[in-house]
């Protein structure tokens, strides 16, 4: 699990660090409010069925695995592995533009409006499960669950990145790899830019099957979605696709911005990702009833976050008790667990709850 914490741990780093960049150099406003509900729209829950799709895939690998690609050299089966990834990711990734019920999963990733680093972090909580299928042939092959994960590592990586704010274009790598310049068109809601680049590390596979376009330098794309408004709360950022496929009224996504404190969402949005990263640390030593009540107390804080986000004024009351609940519960850990994001998230609760309050109050008397 190390190699996780620490992959994740970066990525989010990194993903703050733009949010300050694109004050500084781009002299714009961050949206604090739209990148955490990037991070909150899949969260634990996602966390939990990749964990269940890695063990179907380890199941299938030891069962029905041909073998084809024993006694390769680690370099060559890396390279093999990251190929056939790419090509797979291709297609599910094409596929779940081009089927409904697959685009109401995948939809999520593409409400933000917001083309930042949290957005390649943002994912549907049913995302593991609907790409499943298109990645048996991996395991079928010969990949094992080992040579799986290094390699889908690497592309997550690549992923953040790609969704960066900050990077124009790269001079050669425009060619044949996913660039932030390549996959920006992919986002892009233009007529020009509309279900290209489905790629995940490569070009190579859209300019085969013809879905390759680059960025026009006179039509700067347009992100979002044409059939409906983002929401900031992750339930309704999850259900309403669904909702919509299966032909019911989805629900309000009003927001009050004026009563969105972008800096308190930012840092209460930080304190909730690094309880996500205690999970994954005590995941395999915690009795299941144990890691249960943590999962739920992390999801549910997801969602005190979304009707902050939301502009709702009673969620700044709700999450100074939510931070009590988790401290009550969790607090006694400390003394037994060896962990830094523990201890950071505790205390970021404890400023988090007061700086809430007054916020409360400070819009109760507004």
């Amino acid at each position: 699990m190390g190699i996780f914490i620490a992959g994740t741990s970066v990525l989010f780093l990194f993903t703050v660090l733009e949010g300050f960049l694109i004050q500084l150099i781009r002299k714009e406003k961050t949206r604090w409010d739209i990148i955490i509900t990037d991070l909150n729209a899949g969260h634990i829950l996602l966390w939990v069925l990749r964990g269940l799709f890695l063990l179907a895939y380890d199941l299938v690998s030891k069962k029905y695995s041909l073998h084809l690609f024993d006694g390769f050299s680690p370099i060559l089966l890396f390279a093999i592995g990251y190929v056939f990834w790419d090509f797979c990711f291709y297609w599910s990734h094409r596929s779940h533009h081009s089927f409904k019920p697959l685009w109401a999963v995948h939809s999520v990733h593409h409400q933000s409006e917001y083309f930042t680093m949290a957005m390649g972090i943002r994912n549907g909580y049913l995302q593991a499960l609907t790409e499943f299928p298109f990645f048996l042939p991996m395991a079928i092959l010969g990949i094992s669950v080992e040579e799986f994960v290094v390699v889908s590592s690497v592309y997550y990586v690549l992923q953040v990145y790609n969704h960066n704010h900050l990077v124009n274009k790269q001079g050669f790598l425009e060619y044949f790899m996913m660039t932030p310049s390549n996959h920006r068109v992919h986002h892009g809601i233009n007529s020009e830019y509309l279900n290209k680049n489905h790629g995940a590390s490569f070009v190579i596979w859209d300019k085969i099957f013809g879905t390759y376009q680059h960025e026009l330098d006179y039509v700067k794309p347009v992100f979002g979605l044409l059939e409906q408004n983002q929401s900031l709360n992750p339930v309704h950022t999850n259900l309403n696709p669904l909702l919509n496929l299966l032909g019911f009224k989805s629900f309000n996504n009003r927001t009050q911005i004026k009563l969105i404190n972008q800096y308190f969402i930012g840092f209460a949005g930080a304190v909730l990702f690094l309880l996500l990263l205690v999970y994954v640390q005590i995941e395999k030593q915690w009795l299941f009833y144990d890691k249960s009540v943590l999962f739920l107390m992390i999801f549910s804080g997801t969602l005190v976050q979304g009707l902050i986000c939301a502009g709702e004024r009673w969620a700044y009351l709700l999450w100074p008790l939510y931070c009590l609940v988790v401290i009550i519960n969790y607090q006694s850990f400390l003394l037994s667990l060896d962990s830094k994001y523990f201890f950071f998230s505790l205390w970021g609760m404890v400023i988090s709850a007061i700086w809430s309050l007054v916020l409360f109050l400070k819009n109760k008397n507004s």
